[in-house]
């Protein structure tokens, strides 16, 4: 082949080589990703796991500290104060309860008694109330029993002043005053409610007058 030939043949590949080369180094040089070594592989690990851990702690921490409330402790009842009084002759329960000014109910509740359970002599009744209540039912029954006595004397002439009864063995407070006396026993009560000696009215109609005998007949019918 002659030398002109070759040289013709040669130029043409020697012109794209040079273009080749221009291209690549135009273009960036991008390095290929270097694997992680083991090392790295497990700190990465404990940092996704730490991670993973972190979120879920508050919530179990939260819920630690929810405590439930403590059921509200109702305070003790104050005890009841109250009064306890035996029944005299003539008394009731709406007596107690007008005494107190407390509704009769409410007297017949703490007694532990119907209303329409008949009171005896001695029996026992409770009304609510403290020191300041048994005062007031004390001075209020005090009155009642004046006013009753006051009532009777009057449609007996009234009374012209009092003596004492020496109780003897064997004597009871109604036959000293129905036998003994002639009077009604509520009104020796109204008097004195329980002494060795009663302390009693004497009435106008029992005392003898100037021009009669000097010794009279008691009355020994009881007044309603």
């Amino acid at each position: 082949m002659s030398p002109i030939r070759t040289l013709s043949l040669l130029l043409p590949l020697a012109a794209g080589l040079a273009l080749l080369g221009a291209c690549s180094s135009s273009a960036p040089t991008t390095a290929a990703p270097t694997p992680p070594s083991p090392a790295e592989l497990a700190s990465r690990t404990v940092e996704v796991d730490s991670g993973l851990w972190a979120e879920d702690e508050p919530a179990e921490v939260a819920a630690a500290e929810i405590v439930e409330a403590p059921a509200p402790v109702e305070p003790a009842p104050e005890p009841q104060l109250s009064t306890s009084w035996t029944v005299r002759r003539g008394e009731s329960i709406a007596h107690f309860a007008r005494w107190a000014e407390l509704p009769v109910e409410t007297i017949a509740e703490a007694s532990d008694r119907s209303l329409g359970q008949a009171l005896q002599v001695g029996d026992t009744l409770v009304v609510p109330g403290d020191g300041d209540i048994r005062a007031k039912v004390e001075q209020a029954r005090q009155r009642h029993h004046q006013i009753r006595a006051e009532a009777y004397l009057a449609t007996r002439g009234g009374s012209v002043g009092t003596a004492f009864h020496t109780v003897r063995t064997g004597e009871t407070g109604w036959s000293v005053a129905t036998r003994e006396l002639g009077l009604p026993v509520w009104l020796v009560e109204a008097y004195n409610p329980a002494m060795e000696q009663l302390l009693y009215p004497v009435v106008a109609d029992t005392v003898a007058s100037a021009d009669e005998p000097a010794e009279a007949t008691p009355a020994s019918s009881e007044a309603p």
